[in-house]
């Protein structure tokens, strides 16, 4: 009883005499009386509860970079929709200015003032025709308010030239 009594003590006093930093269960060379006042110090648990307090916070950190991530998909989704758009309708604008000029063109054969204009249109719009392919062959775009400038600016130039010919 005695022996039982004082083996009690040294493991209470053992389980006292160890700390946080003692208590590291991936250290191979602790012996028993020392993993034993790990257990009854309550060291372990802390390092249990330490840890789970760290994924908690790890996951909750996770769950916001998540949600960013799907916030950015999302919008570059609707970017590129966006933009998918508005260069279906500078699509249909170029075709709009090719047919004008070539209804131009039909009506205005022999007066060699609104030919050359005509004609000068129609390198323009092929050398915007041609920078746009080009940039998307690259990778990249034309910025879209670039290339909504130059139709316009086309536009007119076929405004006038309807004007000149009384078709407007």
């Amino acid at each position: 009883m005695k022996q039982t009594a004082l083996l009690l003590l040294v493991f209470a006093l053992g389980g006292c005499a160890t700390t946080a930093q003692d208590c590291d269960p991936a250290q191979r060379d602790a012996n028993v009386l020392r993993k034993a006042g790990c257990v009854y110090g309550g060291h372990y648990q802390q390092r249990v509860e330490q840890k789970q307090a760290v994924l908690l916070d790890e996951q909750q950190a996770n769950r916001l970079f998540q949600a960013t991530y799907d916030a950015l998909q999302q919008e570059s989704a609707q970017v590129s929709a966006d933009l998918v758009a508005q260069q279906v309708s500078l699509d249909r604008v170029r075709s709009s200015i090719n047919n004008l000029l070539a209804e131009i063109k039909t009506k205005a054969a022999g007066n060699q003032d609104i030919e050359q204009q005509v004609s000068a249109l129609e390198n323009r719009l092929q050398s915007l025709q041609l920078e746009i392919e080009m940039a998307r062959s690259r990778g990249e775009a034309l910025p879209v308010l670039q290339q909504r400038q130059q139709m316009a600016e086309l536009q007119l130039g076929v405004q006038d030239l309807q004007a000149a010919l009384g078709l407007r």
